[in-house]
């Protein structure tokens, strides 16, 4: 007959149980979050950008312009940033290019141009 596990023991069993079920958890989420975004559905908050400045911002990647002169062109024509500021910056634009809306549309943009939206 063996003897009850001892607290210690106990404790290491528990724990080996719950990261356990939390792997199952972040298998079952993240292999829904794929099915998901497979089918075409927007996850995450919605974009604060318009349309006509992400158009504007994927058209002009997509014709080769940097970053920095996409930002000297918005800050010219006083466009403001999603978040209400009068001032662009290249991270403004490469995080807006890496939404869901900017890479559908950027690949489309490429198709015509025959370029990518990730150069430096």
């Amino acid at each position: 007959m063996t003897a009850p596990p001892v607290p210690h023991q106990r404790r290491a069993v528990v724990v080996s149980e719950d990261e356990l079920r939390r792997r199952v958890i972040a298998d079952r989420t993240a292999e829904a979050l794929a099915s998901l975004r497979k089918q075409g559905v927007r996850l995450g908050r919605p974009r604060r950008c318009p349309d006509d400045v992400l158009r504007r911002v994927v058209a002009e990647r997509a014709a080769g312009a940097r970053l920095a002169d996409i930002c000297t062109r918005l800050n010219d024509d006083r466009v403001p940033t999603p978040g209400g500021s009068g001032r662009w910056y290249p991270s403004h634009l490469s995080r807006l290019l890496r939404t869901q809306d900017a890479r559908l549309l950027g690949r489309t943009e490429a198709r015509k141009t025959g370029t990518s939206l990730t150069r430096g």
